[in-house]
C-alpha cells in the first residue's frame, strides 16, 4: 500500500458509522493541538474527493472558516467584536445599517458559498437612494468577511473569496 505524503490528509474506514472518512490537518491552535477538518462519504471515491476538497480549500485559505458560517454570523461577530475599540455612536450606526440592509438579504447565506457577483448586485440595489452608495456597502460588506477569513480583498471580486 502506498502512503500519503505529509500534509496530504488521510483515508480511513469507520466502522461504527460504515463511511470512510477522509481528514486533513488544517493547521494547530494557540495549544498546540492539531485543527482537523474531516469529511465522509458512504464509497471511497466520495470521501477522496471530499479530501481533495479539504486540501484545495486549505490551499485557497478557506478552511479556516466553519461550513455553515453565514454572512449573518459573521456580520454580528463583526459587530461585536470587530467594533469594540470604536464609539458607541459608530457601533450603533453600523448596526442598524447591517440589520436593515446586509442581514435580511444576505444573512442566510453561507459565506464560502457567497460570491462576488451577489454582494455586487446587493450593493448596486442596497444603496440606490444613498449618496455615496457603492462606498457604504463595500465598508459593511468587506470587514466582516476579511475578520470571518474569506479571502477578502480591496475589491468585490477579492471580497469574498471569489476569482
Amino acid at each position: 500500500m502506498i502512503r500519503r505524503a505529509k500534509g496530504d490528509g488521510g483515508l480511513s474506514w469507520d466502522a461504527a458509522r460504515e463511511r470512510w472518512v477522509a481528514s486533513a490537518t488544517i493547521g494547530y491552535d494557540g495549544r498546540g493541538k492539531r485543527i482537523v477538518r474531516r469529511g465522509r462519504g458512504r464509497t471511497k471515491t466520495e470521501a477522496k474527493n471530499k479530501l481533495r476538497q479539504l486540501l484545495r480549500d486549505m490551499e485557497d485559505g478557506l478552511v479556516v472558516a466553519n461550513d455553515g458560517y453565514t454572512l449573518a454570523q459573521a456580520v454580528e461577530d463583526w459587530l461585536t467584536y470587530g467594533l469594540s475599540n470604536r464609539d458607541s455612536a459608530t457601533q450603533e450606526v453600523n448596526r442598524r445599517r447591517c440589520e436593515k440592509h446586509v442581514i435580511p438579504l444576505l444573512g442566510a447565506r453561507k459565506l464560502r458559498d457567497l460570491k462576488a457577483t451577489e454582494v455586487d448586485d446587493w450593493a448596486d440595489g442596497a444603496f440606490d437612494h444613498v449618496e455615496h452608495a457603492h462606498a457604504s456597502g463595500d465598508s459593511l460588506m468587506s470587514e466582516p468577511c476579511r475578520k470571518a477569513g474569506s479571502g477578502v480583498g480591496s475589491s468585490s471580486a477579492e471580497r469574498c473569496g471569489v476569482d
